[in-house]
């Protein structure tokens, strides 16, 4: 295969991978600094999962202060909190524990710590350009799914605006190290472990056909498919299985590396401008939306999806490249229902008479660019009545 593309291909992160990793954190983080900024949220301290890591940074000489308030879809409150935190305990290193809100906070709390301002200087989407690189960030994800420990934004819910927007400026945000440890994750319910994981497979899905694609990227991006669309089910069933934890944290994590280096559609667009304006899980909003935003881009690339149904265990024998396509977005739809993603419908506060104003937001969002399929107000707002009116 040739390729007559030309693009970059950029990774910052160290990656520690492997049962029983989260014990080596404090001896990543005493190599970047020694007073640590700790961010998680209080529902994760439960696991005993925090204890570990604060147990590991005092081992290796690391003192620490502890910012636990960390709330979903985290709002800019809550981030100016965590900085202040930090900046008075003179914090060296940043670390984040948790889901994609808790490392999301940390990421950009670092940012206000070392540049000195606060959310409203910055605005969140002006992309201002940092006056100083942030503080070292060391992540330890336990959830399956967003990919922000080896990302470089800070994805932040506006409260005054309703909306999501992306703290970044270029790699200097990606955290140095991801301490990637399955074991983490055996105590994540079924719901946020299905719902993580599919939002891990639209990053991948997404990366793979978005028209920003690379070959390194696609190849990232297919493995990610794979492993998560054959064990998302049985992580979800069966908490405990290791193999399928483990396959669902590589999957995460090269579904992320995927979308890092390539980018994202119409799925985001749409997820991001829902969670700002109903506060809903980011991967409740991406499983809902990602089987209809498939269906709808399909006809942009057959060849591409179908080698997506490949990769969700589709066999492909005897099918037109349109016939597979089809089949992924069957599939796609199945595993939500087996999965036990809510509906559209069901998803708390939505209101029809919203979407035209949501639609509205949805064009304007970056990742609607990448769409391989060009979409329009009309075609969002379809999106949106299609996905409030089915019904499993």
């Amino acid at each position: 295969m040739s390729t007559n593309k030309i693009f970059e291909f950029n990774h910052h992160t160290r990656i520690c991978f492997g049962a029983g990793m989260v014990k080596e954190t404090g001896a990543e983080v005493s190599a970047f600094g020694k007073r640590a900024l700790v961010v998680s949220d209080k529902g994760i301290e439960n696991t005993g999962i925090v204890e570990k890591v604060l147990e590991s940074l005092s081992e290796s000489g690391v003192e620490f202060c502890h910012f636990n308030d960390v709330t979903p879809n985290p709002r800019e409150a809550g981030v100016e909190a965590a900085a202040e935190l930090g900046r008075e305990f003179n914090a060296d290193v940043v670390v984040g524990i948790g889901g994609g809100s808790a490392m999301d906070t940390a990421k950009a709390a670092n940012v206000l710590i070392s540049n000195g301002e606060d959310c409203e200087y910055w605005k969140w989407e002006a992309n201002n350009s940092f006056y100083r690189d942030p503080l070292p960030t060391i992540c330890v994800p336990t959830t399956s799914g967003t990919g922000s420990e080896i990302t470089y934004e800070a994805v932040i819910t506006s409260a005054a605006n309703h909306v999501k927007i992306s703290l970044s400026d270029g790699p200097v945000l990606q955290p140095k190290v991801a301490i990637m440890d399955p074991e983490l994750t055996i105590t994540v319910p079924p719901l946020v472990t299905a719902s993580t994981g599919m939002d891990a497979l639209t990053h991948a899905l997404e990366a793979y056909t978005c028209t920003y694609s690379t070959p390194i990227c696609d190849a990232l991006a297919m493995y990610a498919m794979r492993a998560i669309s054959g064990s998302i089910v049985e992580a979800t069933k069966n908490g405990t299985n290791i193999e399928a934890r483990t396959d669902m944290m590589l999957g995460s994590l090269m579904g992320g590396m995927a979308f890092a280096n390539s980018f994202l559609g119409a799925v985001h667009s749409l997820s991001e401008r829902i969670g700002g304006f109903y506060d809903t899980p980011h991967g409740i909003a991406n499983s809902i939306f990602l089987p209809w935003v498939t269906q709808y881009n399909i006809s942009a690339d057959y060849a591409k999806h179908a080698v997506v149904a490949e990769c969700l265990g589709i066999d492909r024998h005897g099918l037109t490249d349109k016939e597979a396509s089809e089949k992924a977005v069957e599939k796609l739809f199945a595993m939500n229902k087996e999965l036990g993603i809510p509906t559209f419908k069901e998803v708390k506060n939505v209101n029809p008479a919203d979407f035209d104003m949501i639609a509205d937001s949805c064009v304007t969002h970056a990742c609607t660019e990448a769409n391989p399929r060009d979409i329009d107000k009309a075609g969002f707002i379809k999106i949106l009545q299609d996905a409030y009116d089915y019904s499993y």
